[in-house]
C-alpha cells in the first residue's frame, strides 16, 4: 500500500479485497481508509480464494486501467507516472506488459520486453516468441489492462485457488488488439516459501483439472 500511495500520481483508485482474513488485515485497511479517500475496501462474506477476489476487484473498480498487486508485492517509485506516459504515448492500448523484478526464476522479463518492444500490433508474433522461448508469461501482475477491454471480452479469473492467472493471461493475449511494452522497472515481486504457488495435494490437483477444462473450452 505504501508503495502505491507514495507514487507521484493522484489519479489512482485502490480497491482492497479482504478474503475473510482472520488476522489484523481489516484493522490495518481501515486505518489506511481513514487517511486516504481514494481507497475502497471490500470484505468477502466467505473465503473465495485469489481468483474470485480479483474478479470482485475488477467489478468494483472505476478506473480506466487495472493493475493487479498481490499483498506481498509493491510498485517501484515513479511506476505509475511512467505508466501514464506510456498510455498517452501509445494512445491507450488494450494491454501494457510491464517490467518486473524478483528473486526467483525468471528474475525479470527485461529481455522479453527488449525483444518485443517494437512489436505493438501483431499478437501472433508475441505468441510465436513465447512458444519458441518458453518464457514464463502467466502472471497477471505483469500486465496492465484497460478495464473496458476486460469487460468487453468477459475476461475473468476462474474460481480456483492455484494457477488462476494462466487462463486469464491467455485470454488477454488472444483478445488484445493493441498492446505495448514498458521498459521502466514497474512491479516488485516478493516470493515467499509458503505462498499459494507452493501448495500441493488435493486442492492443487483439483485446481489444475479445472484449469485444463477451462483451457479446453476456450
Amino acid at each position: 500500500l505504501e508503495s502505491i500511495l507514495n507514487q507521484k500520481c493522484n489519479k489512482t483508485e485502490i480497491v482492497l479485497i479482504d478474503d475473510l482474513s482472520t488476522d489484523n488485515t481489516q484493522v490495518i485497511c481501515h486505518k489506511y481508509i481513514e487517511k486516504n479517500h481514494n481507497i475502497k475496501f471490500l470484505r468477502n462474506s466467505k473465503n473465495l480464494g485469489v481468483g474470485a477476489s480479483r474478479n470482485e476487484g475488477i467489478k468494483n473498480s472505476e478506473g480506466k486501467y487495472i493493475i493487479f498487486v498481490d499483498s506481498d508485492d509493491g510498485l517501484f517509485p515513479n511506476a505509475l507516472q511512467a505508466l501514464e506516459q506510456e498510455i498517452k504515448k501509445k494512445k491507450e492500448p488494450d494491454v501494457i506488459v510491464v517490467k518486473y523484478e524478483k528473486d526467483t526464476f525468471p528474475q525479470t522479463n527485461h529481455h522479453l520486453i527488449i525483444d518485443n518492444i517494437e512489436n505493438d500490433k501483431n499478437s501472433e508474433t508475441l505468441i510465436n516468441y513465447l512458444n519458441k522461448t518458453k518464457f514464463p508469461f502467466a502472471d497477471c501482475w505483469s500486465f496492465v489492462c484497460k478495464r473496458n477491454f476486460i469487460y468487453k471480452n468477459q475476461i475473468y479469473f476462474p474460481k480456483i485457488r492455484i494457477g488462476e492467472s494462466e487462463i486469464f493471461v491467455s485470454k488477454l493475449i488472444c483478445f488484445m488488439e493493441t498492446f505495448s511494452f514498458m521498459l521502466e522497472s514497474f512491479y516488485n515481486k516478493k516470493d515467499r516459501d509458503f505462498s499459494l504457488n507452493h501448495t500441493q495435494g488435493y486442492e492443487a490437483a483439483e485446481s489444475t483439472l479445472i484449469l485444463l477444462l477451462e483451457f479446453f473450452i476456450f
